[in-house]
């Protein structure tokens, strides 16, 4: 038989089930219901050379378990050290004192205890030791190169220590005359030659080895020799591929073909023989083989009546292999996929032109003025033949008599024609717009006859000197010559027929907090500015399919004092890039910048169209596609000047030239495989 527990051990029982709330097992909530988290652990625990005098580099501590171990050099005072720690805890205190990262002093000269408590009210103590190192500690453990101390890097580089010998490796292309190293050591100081060493701080060149010299705490020394390398390049693109037609005999023009990935496609016209195609090519790698077959490019054949690889080596004995697949176009092509006027055909012209090709329908506006009875059109097509009332067209050679429309006949391989009605018109002789006007590089904005242009603050604005660029046949004053714009200014553009037009320049300066991207432009491409926030924003463009997006120079304008990187400076934008704008009083804002390529060769959209900041409504049809905007009533619809957003090869007319929109205009985009798209853009008045 079991004993029966006594009254006064029950009583005990009952006792401690009360003070304990036993049956009643409570878990501490939040407001919401959820359990408040019981997190309370001690991450991190440092002694930042920035906290403490005594300190010339960081020192970090060891945890293990609840024990927190950190060795300060010899001689560093430790009665009043600052921490940095994290903590997933609700606080942290040091016998009671509430602790602030980076800012409460301990003496640590005796062990202390770190009590972390959680939100649900539980608690865990940290015993943390620190030490000195012997006096005769002179070490150097750890060094390397952090990106954010050095602006030339994009990631830490963490060095090798053996002995005393110390060896890194940067990124091929680092500038390595003055690198910024961030170590740790044991000693008393650090110094390069006479120069004290700060960890994060000081800077060195690294083009021949450096000697550290460590001293300890007892006045002696030790050299480490830290070697920098600088890795070999790694690039290993093809850029740029195509066949010439004055390498390539049976071609009749040149054909570019299209990048997308490691893949090249070119089609070339039907009947084309692949099997000794010599290619023009652009790499950034050291060397191009074919099989073992060095390529030399324009010189070197190849048979492309299959796919062919393509293998680039780096400089660093990296390789890339690219396949390229030359396709025949069918013998049933023939279009006209381009027609222009070039000025080195035609001494009458002082512009190329190139003509829009609407369907079959193919119109070109020559400058006021040019003769075009005897005009010689370069252009390509994916046919056969090319005739003009029977008499056979050799690109960049025939010449046509334009007075009136001329028809095209397009012969495919397989007999079947295309016709095509080339229309030429001369410029309007009372043509008298300004259709660009810039100062210290701003674009200014033209609505109607009148100007507006912001220039950054301070600027003075009784000598300014402006761009202008014009229809007519001159402007008074002139371009390039000085005006004060202290008040609005009046220029007359004179056209052809002598009749004028006058339009009214106001210049305004920045505000001293005016720090805005208002405009951001690669290779003539307008991108998507928007803001964020007071301080941020976002840019966003896609250039061209098989475009190298790791060497691009955008054009920035701005309403503040700089930006960085500076507008026509070589980006990397295979990530995103932050553009930082400091205004007249110092205060900033980042853009971050997203630079894509267009999905697929035959991409061809307006994505973005807007007038005066009114955004238009875009529609992609089967078979036409619109843009549709309303702009406020009063507004002079004659000269507009509209901002474009593509995802193609080009846009005409472009982007940022002012249009008549009185009528319905007409926009092409262009697609890498050369086809079309048009656009009817259709301008309303609100009522």
């Amino acid at each position: 038989m079991r004993a029966r527990p006594s009254l006064p051990l029950l009583l005990v029982i009952l006792i401690a089930c009360g003070l304990a709330g036993c049956g009643d097992n409570k878990v501490p909530i939040r407001d919401d219901g959820a359990p408040l988290s019981s997190e309370k652990a001690i991450t991190s625990f440092t002694f930042e050379a920035a906290h403490n005098s005594a300190l010339t580099s960081d020192v970090t501590a060891t945890i293990t378990g609840t024990t927190i171990t950190a060795t300060v050099p010899s001689g560093v005072d430790r009665s009043a050290l600052v921490a940095t720690f994290a903590t997933t805890g609700e606080s942290v205190t040091v016998g009671g004192t509430a602790q602030v990262s980076g800012v409460t002093p301990n003496n640590f000269t005796a062990p202390l205890n770190y009590t972390v408590t959680a939100a649900d009210g539980s608690a865990i103590a940290y015993l943390v030791t620190v030490s000195q190192a012997p006096s005769n500690a002179k070490a150097i453990t750890a060094f390397g190169f952090e990106d954010a101390d050095n602006e030339g890097l994009t990631a830490d580089v963490t060095a090798t220590i053996t002995g005393t010998t110390i060896t890194a490796t940067v990124p091929f292309g680092t500038d390595v005359t003055a690198l910024v190293a961030t170590f740790t050591t044991t000693g008393a100081s650090v110094a390069v030659g006479a120069t004290p060493q700060v960890s994060g701080t000081t800077a060195n060149d690294f083009t021949s080895p450096v000697e550290y010299v460590v001293t300890a705490g007892d006045g002696s020394t030790q050299t480490y020799t830290v070697t920098v390398n600088i890795a070999a390049n790694s690039a290993k693109a093809i850029t740029a591929f195509s066949f010439e037609s004055v390498h390539n005999a049976g071609l009749g023009a040149d054909v570019v073909a299209v990048i997308s990935g490691t893949s090249i496609t070119a089609t070339v016209p039907f009947g084309t023989d692949v099997t000794g195609l010599v290619a023009t090519f652009s790499t950034t790698g050291a060397s191009v083989a074919v099989n073992g077959t060095a390529q030399v490019s324009g010189t070197t054949a190849n048979d492309f009546s299959t796919p062919v690889s393509y293998v680039v080596t780096a400089a660093d004995a990296s390789m890339q292999t690219y396949t390229v697949t030359v396709n025949i176009a069918a013998n049933t092509a023939k279009d006209l996929t381009s027609f222009e006027f070039l000025t080195v055909k035609n001494p009458v012209l002082s512009v190329n032109v190139t003509a829009t090709i609407t369907g079959t329908e193919i119109t070109a506006i020559v400058p006021f003025g040019t003769d075009i009875s005897d005009l010689v059109a370069t252009f390509a097509t994916t046919g056969d033949s090319v005739a003009v009332a029977g008499t056979p067209q050799v690109n960049g050679v025939t010449a046509n008599d334009f007075t009136s429309p001329v028809e095209y006949t397009v012969t495919a391989a397989d007999g079947s024609t295309q016709l095509y009605t080339v229309t030429v018109i001369n410029s309007f002789s009372s043509s008298k717009d300004i259709i660009a006007f810039s100062i210290l590089g701003l674009d200014g904005i033209i609505n109607g006859t009148s100007i507006t242009l912001v220039v950054p603050n301070g600027t003075d604005l009784t000598a300014l000197i402006p761009t202008i660029t014009i229809t007519g046949a001159s402007v008074s004053p002139g371009s390039l010559v000085p005006n004060d714009f202290t008040t609005p200014a009046t220029y007359v553009v004179r056209a052809a027929d002598n009749t004028t037009k006058t339009y009214t320049v106001t210049v305004l300066t920045a505000s001293q907090t005016a720090k805005d991207i208002t405009r951001f432009t690669i290779n003539g491409l307008d991108a998507i500015i928007a803001t964020t926030s007071p301080t941020t924003g976002t840019i966003a463009i896609n250039m061209p399919g098989g475009t190298d997006r790791t060497a691009l120079s955008p054009v920035v304008t701005i309403t503040g004092v700089s930006v960085t990187p500076a507008s026509g400076q070589t980006v990397n934008f295979t990530n995103p890039v932050d553009y930082v704008v400091t205004a007249a009083d110092g205060s900033t804002k980042t853009y971050t910048v997203t630079v894509g390529t267009v999905n697929g060769n035959g991409t061809k959209l307006i994505v973005a169209f807007s007038i005066l900041g009114v955004e238009g409504q875009i529609t992609n049809g089967a078979q036409s596609s619109t843009v549709m905007l309303t702009l406020p009533a009063g507004t002079d619809l004659s000269a507009q000047t509209p901002t474009i957003v593509i995802n193609g090869s080009s846009l005409s007319p472009p982007s940022r030239v002012p249009q008549d929109f009185t009528q319905p205009v007409m926009y092409t985009v262009t697609s890498a495989d050369g086809s079309i798209r048009v656009y009817t853009v259709t301008i309303t008045l609100a009522p």
